[in-house]
């Protein structure tokens, strides 16, 4: 079973699909996440610490859907959701976080679209570990998180970076 921590809105870094946020945010005991947990420059994010692994969208999982959606809307998700994204992420910690950033195809209909999204401020980043290599302390805080993906997703959940509804986090 994946974990999943919703990180930072992305930016649009350049015309040419290059973006970038922070996929981890560090805090503390009194600036949990929405699960009451929360990263520190000490957590352990793997050897790599994300660097170099795959970009999925929204960590392959079903995006919600209406009646009211033509079938050519919902293969379209489909497709997003089925979607590896052909340039790896690119990690760096800092003082703030893991700051993430990959190159889009602009030549991809997919990614192209992604870029529109970023743009419009719709996606954050979102990192993806396994459960069974995750370690919390009794506090919450997250000690190790090995970080086997990192998605864009529209549903980014960290309070320090966007107003979410109750109605989108019931959601997650």
């Amino acid at each position: 079973e994946a974990l999943f921590y919703f990180g930072d809105t992305l930016k649009a870094l350049d015309d040419k699909g290059r973006v970038g946020g922070y996929s981890v945010r560090f805090t503390d005991s009194a600036h949990r996440d929405l699960s009451g947990e929360y990263f520190t420059k000490n957590t352990y994010f793997g050897a790599h610490q994300g660097d170099g692994v795959d970009v999925l969208f929204h960590h392959g999982q079903p995006l919600y859907t209406t009646r009211r959606m033509t079938e050519k809307q919902k293969q379209t998700l489909e497709s997003f959701r089925n979607h590896i994204f052909r340039d790896t992420a690119k990690t760096k910690k800092d003082d703030v976080g893991l700051f993430t950033e990959v190159v889009l195809d602009m030549a991809d209909e997919y990614e192209r679209a992604i870029f529109g999204l970023v743009k419009a401020t719709k996606l954050g980043w979102s990192s993806g570990s396994s459960w069974h290599t995750v370690k919390r302390t009794d506090d919450g805080e997250i000690t190790r998180w090995p970080i086997i993906e990192i998605s864009l997703t529209p549903t980014p959940a960290e309070p320090l970076n966007r107003a979410v509804t109750l109605k989108a986090i019931e959601s997650l």
